[in-house]
């Protein structure tokens, strides 16, 4: 059970003061994978659909045709 340990005013300045609640224990709480999937690839049976590849390409600003560049330079 969450019993409060310390219920009070968190006094920051002379006219700033916060209430505040202090708790004995606390849990680590996990938060899900940031994995990005594909809405409309879900809608298939295959496992492998939803999955979302980056692909990434870099061209130089004052190219008007944008080339990529070669990832080894």
């Amino acid at each position: 059970m969450a019993r409060t340990k310390y219920r009070g005013n968190l006094d920051i300045a002379e006219d700033l003061n916060l209430q505040v609640q202090i708790f004995s224990r606390t849990r680590e709480e996990v938060f899900p994978s940031l994995k990005k999937e594909s809405k409309i690839a879900e809608q298939s049976s295959t496992l492998d659909s939803g999955k979302v590849t980056l692909d990434r390409q870099y061209t130089e600003k004052e190219d008007i045709d944008q080339t990529p560049i070669p990832t080894d330079q």
